[in-house]
Formats: C-alpha cells, sequence, structure tokens
C-alpha cells in the first residue's frame, strides 16, 4: 500500500503539518500555506480550521484528498508558543479500475516556535523565529501515514507592515523508519508576499483589511530506503506557487488560497498532485 499513499514519501505532508500560520498582530496578515514569526500574546489561544482538497493523478489512477485540519497554538510567554495540528483525511480514488474510499486520522504534529530576534518600528516589525517539532503516527499505513516518527525544524522570518508582509520559512525534516521502510529526508523553503489591496478606514473600534498573496513553496526529497537498500526514482523536487486571498478582522481571519505545481521532478510512476484548494478560518482566544 505504500506506493498507494497520496502524500508521496510524505513531501506533501511536510507542507501539510506546517500549514499553521497563527499570528496576534491582528493588523498583520499572514502567510496561508505556512507558519508566520509573528507572536502569540501570552494565555492566548488561537484555533484554525483548515479545509484542503488535492487531485492526484498518476498512470491509471486517479485520487480525491479532502483534509480537514484542526490547529491549535498557545502563548506560554511572549515570545514562546506551542501547537498543535490534527488532520482527518477522506480519500476517494480509483485505481486500476478498483474504488477505495477511506475516512481516517491522519499524522498529529507537535511542535515548539521561539522568537529570538525582534525589531520593532512604526507601523512595521521584523521577526526570527526557530521551530522544532514531531510528527506522530497517528494515520492509518499505507494511506495517511507510513507508520513512522519524524523529527522536523527550521527557521521562520516575517517582516510585517500595514501596507505588506513578506514571510519565509526553512524546514527540514528527518523521516524515520518503519516496517524497514523510510521515507527520503526532505528539505522544504517556504516564502510568502501579502499585500494590503483594501482598509476599512483603520476604524480603531472595527479594523478590518483585505490582502492579495502570493506563496512559493519548494521542496527536495531524497531517497526512501527499504530493508536498508535505495529504492530508485523516489528522489525529486517539486516547486508550485499558491495566489490568494485574506480578510483581516480584529480577531478573526479568513482566506482562500490555490496550490499549483510548477516543477516536478518525482518518478512518472507515481502518483503527483494536480492542484490543491485551501480555505481556512483562524479565531483568537
Amino acid at each position: 500500500m505504500e506506493r498507494l499513499n497520496p502524500y508521496r514519501g510524505k513531501a506533501t505532508a511536510t507542507i501539510i503539518a506546517m500549514v499553521t500560520a497563527l499570528q496576534a498582530a491582528v493588523a498583520f496578515a499572514a502567510p496561508i500555506t505556512f507558519n508566520t514569526a509573528l507572536p502569540i500574546s501570552e494565555d492566548e489561544l488561537i484555533l484554525r480550521e483548515q479545509l484542503i482538497y488535492t487531485e492526484f493523478s498518476g498512470p491509471n489512477a486517479d485520487v480525491d484528498q479532502l483534509t480537514a485540519l484542526t490547529v491549535g497554538g498557545y502563548g506560554i510567554t511572549p515570545k514562546w508558543s506551542v501547537f498543535g495540528v490534527l488532520p482527518l483525511t477522506h480519500i476517494d480514488a480509483d485505481i486500476d479500475g478498483v474504488s477505495l474510499q477511506s475516512f481516517n486520522l491522519g499524522d498529529i504534529s507537535l511542535f515548539s516556535r521561539y522568537e529570538i530576534y525582534r525589531k520593532d518600528g512604526r507601523g512595521r516589525t521584523t521577526r526570527l523565529a526557530p521551530l522544532i517539532g514531531l510528527r506522530l503516527p497517528t494515520g492509518e499505513t499505507g494511506l495517511t501515514s507510513d507508520g513512522s516518527t519524524d523529527v522536523f525544524g527550521g527557521l521562520i522570518a516575517t517582516i510585517a507592515t500595514t501596507k505588506y508582509n513578506l514571510g519565509g520559512q526553512i524546514v527540514y525534516t528527518e523521516n524515520g523508519e518503519a516496517d524497514s521502510f523510510e521515507a527520503g529526508n526532505t528539505l522544504a523553503f517556504d516564502t510568502s508576499l501579502q499585500y494590503r489591496l483594501w482598509n476599512s478606514g483603520f476604524d480603531i473600534d472595527n479594523p478590518s483589511f483585505l490582502f492579495g498573496v502570493i506563496e512559493g513553496n519548494i521542496t527536495r526529497q531524497g531517497s526512501s530506503s527499504l530493508d536498508g537498500a535505495v529504492v530508485p526514482n523516489t528522489d525529486g523536487t517539486r516547486l508550485s506557487i499558491s495566489p490568494g486571498v485574506q480578510y483581516v478582522r480584529q480577531r478573526w481571519i479568513a482566506d482562500l488560497a490555490l496550490t499549483i505545481p510548477i516543477v516536478d521532478s518525482f518518478d512518472t510512476a507515481a502518483l503527483a498532485p494536480n492542484y490543491s484548494v485551501l480555505t481556512s478560518l483562524r479565531v483568537n482566544f
């Protein structure tokens, strides 16, 4: 069942696990498809519900996947925040004329982020924050998981103003081994520009903002191994872009984006994503 896994060696799962663009500075937008270095206030809870629809295709195979992500972030101190990501995934597949449907819990991710640099100015802020975390094998092996425990870490940078935001993230994932199989490790780089298109006149009592968003991701995955031997044609690079829009209010943010693959050098005999549609709502408590 490993080759039927739409996560394809978990390069896609790594990206999904990092879709936690939670923030507390309500005048600022934030990335849609990855993290932000903007802080969560001490003792503040932020929840995000995100739906991701992805269409995959391959030789004699078509897969539709709908993932519902519940993301929680909590500010332990003004600089230190912790996050949890719980995915539920529905898969509708047609492979070699055989239909398959499933609804399963995916792999849960837990990670921590700590701000190490901050520089504030009039109407702008610059933040730098490393993160480290675990992805746990709570999903069904062969469908939403390969059964391994994985470790990831990286660095997030954000420049936020009332006119535009610029963000970037680099994340390395060390994939573990399970049932003699080990997916190739991944290195992912994400970038995002959010540009303010409209505002409500900076009404202090009820501010609202509309941002246009363009994001990019490049992920490099190494070769997978089985019983200690390299599995041929399992390494590759994928580049995608994600245009979108984001509506920001005082205590909540709604967004919508379309992810489009541009470059995919993975084995053409494996499943590959054609596109993804992402929509989410996040609320500050």
